[in-house]
């Protein structure tokens, strides 16, 4: 995180958005399209990640960003949770489901790595 400059510079927002971006494919249409509800929760759940690691980063501290990482871990989660869903009422195809699910326990993974990190450094204070 040292030499992030901007929220675009950091793994976990670019593996965010690589999951927002792919939620959005695979909900595009198809049988989904019948349930506009569900398409909408796992769209603002795919999309509250990077939204609230964007915030965070434009925070003054480290504890404070550390929150916005918080927050966009539990995005993360519910993300997951409505890709299970998704898969189990078939409104998108098991290998969509793998793409997206795969991208989601990387930025699981990025997400916590930084949570840590900023959790360290917000502690030497």
């Amino acid at each position: 995180m040292t030499g992030a400059q901007r929220v675009e510079d950091l793994v976990a927002y670019q593996r965010t958005v690589a999951l927002r971006n792919a939620v959005y494919d695979i909900t595009a249409g198809g049988r989904i399209a019948g349930d506009p509800g569900f398409r909408d929760r796992i769209r603002s759940a795919a999309g509250a990640a990077p939204r609230n690691l964007a915030e965070g980063f434009g925070r003054c501290s480290p504890r404070d960003f550390a929150g916005f990482a918080m927050i966009a871990r539990g995005a993360i989660a519910d993300t997951q949770n409505c890709l299970q869903h998704g898969l189990r009422e078939r409104y998108f195809s098991r290998r969509e489901h793998e793409v997206a699910w795969t991208l989601a326990c990387r930025a699981m993974g990025s997400t916590a790595r930084l949570l840590r990190h900023l959790r360290r450094r917000g502690s030497r204070r």
